[in-house]
């Protein structure tokens, strides 16, 4: 087993996620065709299973793009990140409960060279702009802080 890690040069805030709220809902607990009855007559299991799901406040984030994204389309192609926009960052690792969202400067796989990559600063123009998306996208959900909003770098292992 090995692990890679990825280390994000971000102008923007690191964020820990709340919860909202909690949702219960009934799924299957098989998939027998005879378990008509509370318990399936075929493998013993309960026919249906109520199920808590958690809703976080990053959910509401889902229009952001995720940095390099972690989803891949069905040639396993991973999209090309629009580096003009702000972005989301989470640890697959830790889920949506740590995260960064800003706009990132530079990525860094440590699993592909061993020198760090250098980076620009910003010009006072694209910051503020940064400043704003990110203020916009975190302010409505109660995760806004300007104190936090500045210059980080962001490590994830996978």
């Amino acid at each position: 087993m090995s692990y890679s890690t990825y280390v994000y040069a971000i102008v923007g805030v690191h964020c820990k996620d709340v919860v909202t709220g909690k949702t219960k809902n009934k799924v299957r607990g098989c998939e027998d065709l005879e378990s008509i009855l509370d318990f399936c007559g075929v493998c013993g299991a309960k026919t249906w299973i109520e199920n808590e799901v958690e809703h976080h406040a990053s959910d509401k984030l889902d229009h952001l793009q995720l940095w390099y994204g972690y989803d891949e389309d069905e040639d396993g192609n991973q999209p090309d990140a629009d580096e003009s926009v702000i972005s989301m960052i989470y640890s697959q690792m830790t889920g949506p409960s740590d995260f960064v969202v800003g706009k990132v400067l530079e990525d860094y796989d440590s699993d592909v060279a061993g020198v760090a990559v250098p980076f620009n600063v910003l010009t006072d123009e694209e910051y503020t702009e940064a400043y704003e998306q990110t203020k916009a996208a975190l302010e409505p959900l109660g995760l806004w802080d300007p104190e936090k909003f500045g210059y980080l770098l962001y490590a994830i292992s996978m």
